[in-house]
Parts: C-alpha cells; sequence; structure tokens
C-alpha cells in the first residue's frame, strides 16, 4: 500500500513540474496562435452606458443579473486612475483580480 502512495505522489510531482506555469504571459497568443488577428474589445463588457453607447453590455438585459461584482472592478479602476490617469485598462484590472 505505501508503495502504491509512493508511486502515485510522483507520478503527481512528475507530471505537475511539467506543466506550464498559468501565468498571462506578454505575446502568449504571439507565439501559441501567431495568425490570430484582434477583432473585438475583450473588456466590452466592463463598459458604462454613455450617450453614444445607449446600452453596453453591462447594462443587457441577457447578461444582467448574471454578471455581478461590477462595482469592486469600477472601485479599483477609479483608485487606479486617480494615481495613474488613462494608463490602466478595465479589462487589466479584471485580469489582475481574477
Amino acid at each position: 500500500m505505501k508503495f502504491v502512495v509512493f508511486l502515485l505522489l510522483s507520478c503527481c510531482l512528475l507530471s505537475s513540474s511539467l506543466v506550464e506555469s498559468s501565468e498571462l504571459k506578454v505575446g502568449f497568443y504571439g507565439y501559441t496562435c501567431p495568425q490570430a488577428e484582434i477583432l473585438g474589445c475583450d473588456g466590452s463588457v466592463l463598459l458604462d452606458t454613455i450617450p453614444g453607447n445607449p446600452v453596453a453590455e453591462k447594462d443587457s438585459p441577457i447578461n444582467n443579473p448574471s454578471l455581478i461584482g461590477y462595482q469592486v472592478i469600477d472601485e479599483a479602476k477609479a483608485m487606479v486612475e486617480a494615481v495613474c490617469p488613462k494608463t490602466v485598462s478595465c479589462a487589466d484590472i479584471l485580469a489582475f483580480a481574477a
């Protein structure tokens, strides 16, 4: 029994050392999928409704109330904006929050 546990733990440790880091790296998609194109705004669900954007994704009936926690991201964004205006996007803040 001890040998089976040892073997199982050894396999787990070996497999975990072979798995790459789960960090988000700059240029990840350029390396893994060089033909990929940027076709949209990943953070568009974080945009607010404004006169030029009458119904933002955030306020869309299909996303509301299923998507929650906007206030946390909005507060973090406001704090960052106070120190570094127009530097960090909501999508970046969301990635760090995740």
